[in-house]
């Protein structure tokens, strides 16, 4: 499965009129959350093209997904903490999980736009590509998975998520 946009930018994030309501003390309803254990309940790979602006709930939607391939020249980052608010999608638990908890601080904390090179080398992003071949790319990445073998496909994405949630010990003992 390839998530893309056709848009000039992957996502700027979310409409921040959403969060009116932690101004008033209450708790956004916000589906999202249920959207995010779905992509990781797909049986199937999901890849991310990631170009021009990703930023906030972008980059939580783009981390949800399997594989990240972004544009030279996307624009990448937690921008939540210029808000006053925290990354709301699992942001920072998926930054900690990709680069450690030393990143995830920097990027929740900072509010920063980062280049795609750099959380490529942050094991952020799996891959960067120039801008004109991210289609390609992408395209080519997602049916290379379709036409794999699906069903090691779905195993693989348990395990992964099986090991995150309880360590390597117990996923042996459970294989």
């Amino acid at each position: 499965m390839l998530l893309r946009s056709s848009l000039c930018n992957f996502c700027a994030g979310a409409d921040v009129t959403l969060f009116d309501s932690a101004e008033r003390g209450e708790t956004p309803d916000l589906p999202v959350l249920e959207l995010l254990r779905a992509f990781d309940a797909l049986p199937i790979p999901i890849v991310a093209a990631v170009h021009g602006v990703c930023l906030g709930g972008g980059l939580e939607l783009a981390m949800a997904c399997d594989l990240i391939v972004a544009s030279e020249s996307a624009r990448i980052g937690n921008i939540e903490a210029s808000l006053g608010l925290n990354p709301l999608m699992g942001g920072i638990q998926r930054i900690t999980q990709r680069a450690g908890a030393a990143r995830a601080k920097e990027m929740a904390l900072l509010g920063r736009r980062y280049d795609a090179r750099t959380l490529e080398r942050w094991n952020i992003i799996n891959r960067v590509v120039a801008d004109e071949q991210l289609a390609a790319v992408t395209t080519a990445l997602a049916q290379e998975l379709a036409n794999g073998p699906t069903v090691a496909h779905a195993s693989t994405k348990a395990i992964v998520s099986h090991a995150i949630s309880h360590g390597v010990s117990e996923i042996d003992e459970a294989m």
